[in-house]
């Protein structure tokens, strides 16, 4: 409605110019947007090249592969490619991960925020811990781990202990695996756990203030040692800062995160004595405003 009221206003303009004017308007809404971009802080697609070690983060971060750390465009959940240990995936063993500096926009203090990815285990039985989202670098600080052991039982670690712990056989450990979206959230001190867009364990009453660190994706951030990572694979990764985006059941994505803030766009065009703006309604259009 305000769109509406919006271009009517335009509408007298059109009648004072001195030569003839026209006006085309167009409304298109064909990408998928994201209203919380704003406060995404990292966000990866993992659609490099078979083997690349350059990792494209939307938001800017630097990210640095150690051992055979890599992308793949064979295993995926979203084309084209994803994160691996090594090619073909056969372990997450001591020394592959990627990893970006520390920075502010990792600590979460005592605010709201979201962690969520998509995951596969790739190979065999599982490994002793497979950590495959680590911020620590000492073994009981106060940043988020995320990791299951042999049984499947997928594990929030924080500040020294499991704080939320699901059911055995939670992540498919043996068998055709299936990718699984991982979500970890945050709201107004209360900390979920999500496997497929369900709860899973116990909600979490979190005080605990995230200090800021850096982030190891594969691989356990604390002590880098054999049959501690991910013995699989990582697909669409994004961190959002500032908002917790789920304290229910959900459904999962169907396609990859959105790079974008809206995608519901107005085209305005004028001709002779009227002006071009692209966006009548700016101030509720706005594409990547951090671009």
């Amino acid at each position: 409605m305000r769109k509406l009221f919006a271009l009517l206003a335009l509408l007298p303009a059109l009648a004072l110019g001195g030569g003839a004017s026209s006006l085309m308007l167009s409304y298109g809404a064909t990408e998928s947007v994201d209203p919380f971009y704003s406060s995404v802080v990292s966000l990866m697609h993992f659609s490099g090249a078979e083997g690349s070690t350059t990792f494209v983060d939307e938001k800017g971060n630097t990210w640095t592969a150690t051992g055979t750390a890599q992308q793949t465009q064979t295993l995926f959940q979203f084309a084209p490619g994803s994160l691996v240990p090594n090619v073909p995936p056969t372990g997450g063993g001591g020394g592959d991960y990627i990893e970006t500096p520390s920075s502010a926009s990792f600590g979460y203090g005592t605010g709201d925020f979201t962690i969520e990815m998509w995951i596969k285990q790739t190979s065999g039985d599982a490994n002793a811990f497979n950590i495959f989202y680590d911020q620590r670098t000492a073994l009981n600080q106060a940043v988020p781990t995320l990791y299951y052991p042999t049984d499947g039982s997928l594990r929030y670690f924080v500040s020294g202990a499991d704080q939320i712990t699901s059911a055995a056989g939670t992540i498919v450990t043996t068998g055709t695996t299936p990718w699984q979206f991982i979500a970890i959230s945050r709201v107004s001190g209360n900390t979920r756990l999500f496997v497929d867009g369900v709860q899973v364990g116990s909600t979490f009453v979190d005080a605990t203030n995230y200090v800021s660190s850096h982030l190891l994706l594969l691989q356990a951030g604390d002590n880098l040692i054999a049959n501690i990572g991910l013995n699989g694979a990582i697909d669409d990764f994004r961190i959002t800062n500032g908002v917790g985006r789920y304290t229910g059941n959900f459904t999962p994505p169907t396609a990859p995160f959105p790079n974008q803030y809206r995608g519901s766009l107005w085209q305005s065009t004028f001709t002779n004595d009227a002006p071009t703006d692209a966006s009548p309604d700016a101030d509720l259009e706005r594409r990547n405003p951090d671009a």
